[in-house]
C-alpha cells in the first residue's frame, strides 16, 4: 500500500491525486499533514516531497502535533529560511539553505543512526542532522501560504534523485514499523 498524505490530519489543506498531493488555495495558518502510517522506526530509507509554494518539509513523530513550532515532534527543513526545525529549537544551516525554493526535495532518513539530510533534485546533499528525539517518523509537512501544493513520493513512482548506497524507498523497505497509526 502507497504511503500518502494522511486525510485524518487535515487542517485546511485539499487531498488530490490519489492522497498524494496537499495544497491549499488560500491562506490558512498552520496547515500541516503527516503520511499515513505505520510509521517507521528502523531502517535507511529515502522520500521525495515536490512542491510549489512555501512550506517546511521533512519527517514527524506519529503522534502528537506535526506543526512546524512542536520542535520534539518534527525535523524540517524551513522553505526559503534554511531553518532547521528540531529538538534544539530553530537554527540555520547555510547547506540546508541551499535546497529551499520550489522543487522536489530527497530526504534520506536513517533511522538507525538517528540522521536525516536532504537534497534539492540531484544536487548535493546538506549536512545531516539528528532526529534522536524522534522514536519513529513519517514524512511530513506544514504550511501557512496560499497557492501551495506538495506531492509525496515514497516510492510509488521514479525518484527524481538517486536513492543514496544504502537506503531503501520509504515504501519498498523491509523494515520493523511501529504499529501506531495515528
Amino acid at each position: 500500500m502507497a504511503t500518502t498524505w494522511n486525510p485524518s490530519d487535515n487542517t485546511g489543506f485539499t487531498l488530490s491525486n490519489n492522497n498524494l498531493t496537499a495544497g491549499n488555495s488560500q491562506l490558512v495558518d498552520s496547515i500541516y499533514a503527516r503520511a499515513t502510517g505505520p510509521a517507521k522506526s528502523s531502517g535507511k530509507l529515502y522520500f521525495e516531497i515536490t512542491g510549489v509554494g512555501s512550506t517546511t518539509c521533512g519527517v514527524a513523530s506519529p503522534t502528537g502535533s506535526a506543526f512546524y513550532g512542536q520542535y520534539a515532534n518534527v525535523l524540517y527543513l524551513g522553505n526559503a529560511t534554511g531553518y532547521c526545525y528540531g529538538s534544539g529549537g530553530t537554527t540555520y544551516d547555510p547547506s540546508w539553505y541551499n535546497q529551499t525554493g520550489n522543487g522536489t526535495y530527497g530526504f534520506a532518513v536513517d533511522i538507525d543512526a538517528k540522521t536525516i539530510k536532504v537534497r534539492k533534485g540531484t544536487g548535493a546533499w546538506s549536512t545531516t542532522k539528528s532526529i534522536a528525539h524522534l522514536a519513529s517518523v513519517l514524512p511530513a509537512l506544514s504550511y501557512n501560504a496560499a497557492e501551495s501544493y506538495f506531492t509525496l513520493n515514497c516510492g510509488g513512482s521514479s525518484f527524481v534523485g538517486a536513492i543514496p548506497d544504502g537506503y531503501s524507498a520509504w515504501d519498498s523497505a523491509a523494515i520493523t514499523d511501529d504499529q501506531s497509526v495515528i
